[in-house]
């Protein structure tokens, strides 16, 4: 959470200066207030002692990191201690532990941001580099590859099954300003000349010079040329953002919890917008078959990954993720999975035709009340 807070050089100190901070915490409750007119979403959380340049939160001098200290937060006590926060005002970060300092440490990774409204992907396809504060050398240069592979992974060590897919999130991570400062401050500028005197706030000037000399080499144009080719030759381009096919597949849950979610619903919510269209026309062309077989054939939603419509119309999914199922799932783990959500499936419904019984029979215990309050009414005259 960012916040304006004054700032004193000593507790004497009469002369306090404003500025704006980030604070870091923990979330432990989500409160949801209904106040009848509105509703508001309040976190409740453990912060970080960001004060404590030694014990708290502190910033690398040498790889411009920012690590921050989990074990010795801030008391939440007292109502003065503000345990409390909108989540208007909050956003997503990381705390992934360096195993290279105590166990208390962590470095904050900020969450990745969307590239437009609709597609959740991103300029360039950079390699993970570190977090950095703003005004730094690293925030201005953060399209710039890193030359050698093994710079990425100092000071870092996963287990090997998890390894690739943690570089590979880590990756997707550093993709934080590098298009916000294109899109407003180097593309609608006709020569470097006038980007000059477009030098971002908290952005050095010689940073932003090195970043326009960067931005005139051949490897980053050829680089930025292949990621927009790359982007129209997508051939189906998703409209979920960041939420992904797990959180869309529970959002579809809960909106009717009687209904059963298929991976053709998700697929279909993932690919399209609200009024049911898609971002490319040729799209719209699949969906529609995908559609008129679940209408023909309803008994096809319910099949395996292999024989459903999304298999019929698009053809099988081959090595690496699978169609509407999240992120770094493979086809066997989803086919291995079948029995176990088999057994989830056949709970919930026994869940969902137990509470349907309980609600009848409330009905029942209240039409019955009514009667005998009439009857006793009548009987009492």
């Amino acid at each position: 959470m960012k916040a304006i807070t004054t700032f004193i050089s000593r507790k004497s100190d009469p002369n306090g200066v404003e500025d704006e901070t980030t604070y870091y915490g923990v979330v432990k409750e989500i409160l949801e207030l209904d106040y009848f007119d509105f509703q508001q979403t309040v976190f409740y959380c453990y912060w970080v002692r960001i004060e404590d340049k030694v014990n708290g939160c502190v910033i690398d001098p040498k790889t411009n990191l920012i690590y921050v200290n989990l074990e010795k937060l801030k008391r939440i006590s007292k109502e003065v201690d503000e345990p409390f926060v909108l989540a208007s005002q909050a956003s997503q970060v990381f705390y992934c532990k360096d195993l290279t300092r105590n166990d208390y440490w962590h470095v904050v990774l900020d969450a990745p941001k969307k590239l437009t409204q609709d597609v959740d992907t991103y300029e360039d396809p950079l390699v993970f580099k570190g977090t950095t504060h703003e005004g730094s050398l690293d925030l201005a240069l953060a399209g710039e590859v890193m030359d050698e592979e093994e710079e990425s992974t100092e000071g870092m060590s996963t287990m090997s099954p998890m390894k690739g897919k943690v570089l590979a999130r880590a990756q997707r991570l550093w993709c934080d300003r590098n298009s916000k400062y294109r899109k407003f401050n180097y593309n609608p500028y006709p020569n470097d000349e006038v980007r000059r005197t477009k030098c971002p706030k908290r952005v050095r000037p010689e940073d932003w010079e090195r970043f326009l000399k960067l931005q005139r080499e051949l490897r980053v144009i050829a680089r930025r040329e292949m990621g927009k080719a790359t982007r129209k030759a997508t051939k189906r381009p998703h409209t979920s953002g960041r939420r992904g096919s797990g959180r869309t597949a529970e959002r579809l849950g809960k909106k009717n919890p009687k209904v059963l979610v298929f991976r053709i619903d998700v697929y279909l919510a993932t690919h399209t917008r609200v009024d049911e269209s898609s971002l490319i026309p040729e799209l719209d062309v699949e969906l529609e078959k995908i559609r008129n077989i679940c209408i023909a054939e309803p008994e096809t939603v319910s099949l395996d990954i292999d024989n459903d419509p999304i298999a019929q119309v698009c053809g099988k999914d081959t090595k690496g993720r699978t169609r509407a199922c999240g992120l770094n799932v493979s086809q066997e783990e989803v086919l291995s999975s079948y029995h176990l959500r088999d057994q989830l499936l056949q709970k919930k419904t026994a869940c969902l035709t137990l509470e349907e019984d309980l609600v009848h029979a409330k009905d029942k215990l209240t039409t019955m009340d009514e009667k005998l309050s009439s009857l006793a009414l009548q009987h009492s005259m």
